[in-house]
């Protein structure tokens, strides 16, 4: 395992001139939203999970429509392919004209509340969104998953009339890199695993051991006076649970805050 590395699931090339992995570096922020149901779950066994993209709800959205109608044909081991989703949470300069200090002060207020789309997309009965970073992510799959191969990257989004036919340019893999312009707004970052052996689980788990040096941030999904769900209780919940290491109970962690409540909809107390 010493020498394993995770490749771009989109490579360079005469087409596509940028790696799925351009600009990434180990400090790069990666986010992951979980919905309410789907955090109590974490909050009893810390991992993550890699599940097969036939089982994702969108499974047959855009070029991913291809690859499953497709894949099996050139490729025994399709079915085995298993996935895992975060979200970079960042746009790019242009969309702020250019402009560093304006997308400064936008890139800080996507981390202080997070998405609302991502909100409503993700958590709409309530949930929370841990913040990590991609070279705390890439040191654990390279050291937890079983022998295969690894690719990661940014989600690639373009229009439906420019795809082309599976595999095209991208490659197999590169296939499940891609996805239609209607969902930018996501910003998704994709891990996708190959194992070598075709004998494998639907879910892989990873477990996470120190959840206090692995999650960096719990920022909890926003509540407002028309719709409360809990969010308090959910806090109370984090900090019993992750914002406690070693050296005894904190919420503090680089200086900061490490379990939160979004404010997106107004103030909410996180006094006792």
């Amino acid at each position: 395992m010493k020498n394993r590395t995770i490749k771009p699931g989109i490579p360079s090339s005469k087409r596509n001139n940028i790696s799925s992995l351009e600009g990434i570096t180990n400090d790069t922020v990666l986010y992951k939203y979980f919905s309410c149901e789907t955090f109590c779950k974490f909050l009893k066994n810390p991992s993550l999970k890699f599940a097969k993209p036939t089982n994702w709800d969108d499974k047959f959205e855009g070029h991913r429509h291809n690859f499953f109608q497709n894949a099996y044909r050139d490729n025994q081991k399709a079915e085995c392919y298993r996935a895992m989703c975060w979200t970079l949470g960042a746009d790019d300069p242009i969309c702020y004209g250019n402009d560093l200090a304006v997308h400064e002060a936008a890139i800080k207020e996507l981390h202080e509340f997070g998405y609302a789309a991502m909100w409503e997309s993700y958590c709409r009965d309530g949930g929370v969104r841990i913040k990590s970073t991609y070279g705390k992510l890439k040191k654990m799959l390279i050291k937890e998953l079983p022998s295969g191969g690894i690719w990661a990257g940014n989600v690639r989004y373009e229009p439906e009339s420019l795809w082309q036919s599976l595999p095209g340019a991208t490659g197999l893999v590169g296939q499940l890199f891609i996805k239609g312009v209607t969902f930018k707004h996501e910003a998704e970052f994709r891990f996708i695993f190959l194992p070598e052996s075709q004998e494998c689980p639907e879910e892989i788990y990873l477990p996470i051991n120190n959840p206090y040096e692995f999650i960096d941030e719990l920022l909890i999904a926003p509540e407002s006076g028309r719709k409360p769900w809990g969010a308090y209780s959910l806090y109370i919940d984090c900090l019993n649970t992750f914002s406690t290491p070693v050296s005894g109970p904190t919420n503090i962690k680089n200086g900061v805050h490490h379990s939160r409540i979004s404010n997106l909809y107004g103030n909410i107390s996180m006094s006792f």
